[in-house]
């Protein structure tokens, strides 16, 4: 059985990127919050808002990812799902959000960016 240490969720607020133009996960986060922090993992909901679902695709991926080919994409979300994606230690806060960006198929849609940290 794998071990899962307890977490502290951060909600880091929505990202909705212009399609084509990745930008950070950390674009909906207060500025007053510090913006080099690490964690041990981030969850992303794809929607637009609480209530309303994406109607496109979103990705999570590097600053240079291609949507068309899948380079520097980490994870894709259909409408209304969700995912977590977890630094390279799943015992300790060793993942940096401002490392990781969100593009959209569809104008509006993004996601709402949660850190888990420990």
């Amino acid at each position: 059985m794998a071990y899962f240490p307890p977490t502290n969720p951060a909600p880091l607020g929505y990202v909705k990127p212009t399609p084509g133009v990745p930008l950070s996960v950390l674009a909906g986060t207060p500025t007053a919050v510090n913006q080099d922090f690490k964690c041990y993992a981030l969850r992303f909901d794809a929607e637009r808002s609480p209530s309303v679902v994406n109607t496109g695709r979103v990705y999570i991926g590097h600053s240079t990812m291609n949507r068309s080919t899948g380079a520097g994409v980490l994870l894709t979300l259909e409408p209304g799902q969700n995912d977590s994606y977890y630094g390279p230690d799943r015992c300790g806060n060793m993942l940096q959000p401002d490392n990781l960006f969100v593009d959209a198929d569809t104008a509006g849609d993004g996601v709402r960016v949660t850190a888990m940290v420990i």
